[in-house]
């Protein structure tokens, strides 16, 4: 029986180990583990192939190399012991989502020597063209994963720039219904005296202390139009965040990017930006 993928059914006496993998935004979008156990069920049946294992590796980044992965370590030290000849994915990516990973996880398997079968694509690295194939697929799975990052990059750029904000919200306030920066009054108030407190002497520690002995809910955190989450208690770090906080005078600034990027809005301003603001915070 001829194979639609470029390669024909093993032979009897080759032994075949399934790998299936999903992360957890993958699973969100309905790419479970079911779906590629139910495919390549029906593959290795159409082909008479012989499944000697199954490993499953359900809620596992992509980028984790596969040795680094509870099923894919174990799956590697099968392939040392000479239990199967042949690994079976439902795709490439489900082997990794880098080029490094994915080259790294078929290099293992070769100095087992154990060859790598894709059933959704024409990849068998037992013969010379399975194997040229391969390069050219773990490269373009490395460029589309790229691509939907600098485009995710690019959107969150202009969302912040536009004055969305999706992250961990400054002490002092909300999102609106258009999830831009509002101003809630009683948690400004208490911004305004701890600025002005630490502006006419007060030290870091002395606010945090006054914070708590008069039971001011510390800041904790708070996402979207959610409620904010009170922390535990004021702390000196606390105060010196606030302190530090731009958006009070009317500037905010969002890293992302892993803190490489930062970008500058405008914010409904809490009180007037003074002199000395990034002195204070050298009080103890």
């Amino acid at each position: 029986m001829p194979s639609t993928n470029g390669h024909g059914p093993a032979s009897a006496a080759e032994r075949i180990a399934l790998y299936l993998r999903v992360s957890s935004e993958e699973q969100r979008d309905r790419e479970t583990i079911e779906i590629q156990r139910r495919f390549l069920d029906e593959y290795c049946r159409l082909y008479g192939l012989e499944v000697a294992e199954v490993y499953a590796d359900d809620g596992v980044s992509g980028t984790v190399p596969m040795a680094e992965r509870p099923e894919g370590r174990r799956l590697l030290e099968d392939a040392r012991e000479g239990k199967f000849a042949t690994l079976l994915v439902y795709k490439l990516d489900r082997l990794g989502r880098t080029l490094l990973v994915i080259v790294d996880a078929h290099d293992r398997l070769d100095a087992a020597g154990a060859s790598l079968r894709s059933a959704r694509e024409p990849i068998d690295t037992s013969n010379p063209s399975g194997r040229l194939i391969f390069q050219m697929l773990a490269s373009f799975a490395e460029y589309e994963r790229e691509t939907i990052a600098e485009r995710t990059r690019a959107g969150l750029h202009r969302a912040y720039r536009n004055g969305k904000y999706t992250g961990r919200l400054p002490y002092g306030y909300c999102l609106d219904e258009d999830a831009r920066l509002e101003v809630v009054p009683e948690e400004a108030a208490i911004v305004r005296e701890i600025i002005t407190n630490i502006a006419e002497g007060s030290t870091l520690y002395g606010e945090a202390k006054r914070l708590n002995d008069i039971g001011v809910p510390s800041p904790g955190w708070r996402y979207g139009t959610g409620k904010r989450k009170p922390g535990r208690s004021w702390s000196v770090n606390t105060i010196s965040n606030i302190i530090h906080q731009r958006a009070y005078s009317g500037t905010h600034e969002v890293k992302i990017n892993s803190g490489k990027d930062r970008i500058e809005r405008e914010a409904p301003a809490i009180m007037e930006a003074r002199r000395g603001w990034r002195i204070w915070c050298g009080r103890t």
